[in-house]
């Protein structure tokens, strides 16, 4: 939101399209899109929320670390059959590793000492 509001600013200073979007270093079509979005809309604020949402609630992840722990030689696959029950679709053995990932839960600590 900060740089949207920062190459707001400098287009309502009279640079052009392309001078903001080589000053901030940004493609000049995203500059043509927010002003053609500010004439719509009327603000600055993305329509679409930034990111993906997650596909594993937190009482999820606390389950994932909870089977970890008591049983470290599951499998990603074995881990995302077990996550369907819980999230109510099958992840792919991908998805299962950054989840696992950005959980702190790496292979060694799955096979060896989970927690510390």
């Amino acid at each position: 939101m900060e740089m949207r509001e920062r190459v707001w600013e400098a287009l309502q200073q009279g640079a052009s399209s392309l001078e903001v979007a080589e000053r901030f270093d940004v493609a000049a079509s995203w500059v043509r899109s927010l002003r053609q979005a500010f004439r719509r809309r009327g603000h600055l604020t993305p329509v679409r929320p930034v990111g993906r949402r997650r596909q594993v609630s937190e009482a999820g992840e606390a389950q994932l670390r909870q089977w970890v722990q008591h049983e470290p030689e599951l499998t990603l696959k074995q881990l995302a059959e077990r996550l369907k029950a819980t999230v109510g679709r099958l992840l792919s053995e991908a998805t299962m590793s950054r989840l696992m990932k950005r959980l702190g839960i790496t292979k060694k600590k799955m096979f060896g000492s989970f927690g510390t």
